[in-house]
């Protein structure tokens, strides 16, 4: 089952505009959290995909669903009965944005379709967000499952993982905690409860609180600052596979491929999330 149904093309091409600034703040608490050393001096350049500490989603309290997603209809469709996932995204970078600017983010939905994968019906709501600043320019497509809860918990992305091959892994393993979800969810500022409500996470069909895909995501690009810290990145594409759950030990995952890098978070059940930098 492909395209959308009437009265969903009609949010097609709805649009929101936001301000914000760089602040070093929220970067701070992500420095901590991520247990790394980043320059976050005013005027240095934001690292890859850290502009997703800004632009949160502060809507009231009395506005927010009872899985802690906001009750946005203004900007997004209310899919009742439905969960929601993020299920990955592709950014550019031109230039780059630095500490302490100010930033503004175009935001648009460009295609909604309903299909239907390996764990059944889903609607994939697909959205740009245009972040400019003084001196550079994020450009990131980014993809939204909604599915029903009792749906199987596996990915909708194509089932194949990376190939392992001959190449050579940078590795490291990270044993997630309940602070460390914890503490994402605030410094992002999102409710969603399957990251810290153990009980609403099993009422959910999960066995364990969900590791977040962003943060999955920005481990990976972690890994790679470790390895190759003057790797220019240009951009990066990065797709869930399936949850990865706090009681699973991660294996962040760096290999070059080509002019970039394939990196990927693996648990015992295979590979959660992986991603392609372009440098």
């Amino acid at each position: 089952m492909t395209g959308a149904t009437p009265n969903l093309q009609a949010w097609i091409g709805r649009c929101r505009d936001e301000v914000a600034t760089a602040a070093v703040e929220p970067l701070r608490a992500l420095n901590a959290l991520l247990d790394t050393d980043r320059d976050l001096s005013p005027g240095a350049p934001l690292p890859p995909a850290w502009h997703w500490m800004y632009f949160v989603p502060s809507v009231r309290q009395s506005l927010l669903n009872t899985d802690g997603h906001p009750l946005d209809e203004e900007f997004m469709p209310r899919l009742a009965g439905t969960r929601r996932m993020w299920a990955g995204s592709r950014l550019h970078f031109r230039g780059h944005i630095s500490i302490g600017e100010k930033l503004k983010r175009h935001s648009e939905i460009v295609s909604i379709a309903s299909k239907t994968g390996r764990s059944g019906a889903f609607t994939l709501v697909a959205l740009r967000h245009l972040v400019t600043g003084d001196t550079g320019e994020i450009d990131e497509r980014q993809d939204l499952v909604f599915r029903s809860p009792t749906h199987s918990v596996a990915s909708e992305a194509d089932a194949a993982g990376l190939t392992d091959e001959e190449r050579i892994w940078d590795e490291r393993r990270l044993q997630p905690d309940p602070a460390l979800l914890f503490r994402f969810s605030a410094v992002t500022f999102n409710a969603h409860r399957i990251h810290y409500d153990l009980p609403y996470a099993r009422s959910e069909g999960y066995p364990s609180l969900v590791v977040q895909g962003p943060l999955m995501a920005l481990l990976m690009l972690d890994q790679l600052y470790r390895t190759d810290a003057a790797a220019p990145i240009g951009g990066f594409n990065f797709r869930a596979r399936q949850p990865a759950f706090v009681s699973d030990e991660l294996l962040i995952q760096k290999s070059p491929a080509g002019s970039g890098f394939l990196l990927r978070v693996t648990t015992p059940r295979g590979v959660a999330s992986e991603m392609e930098v372009v440098v």
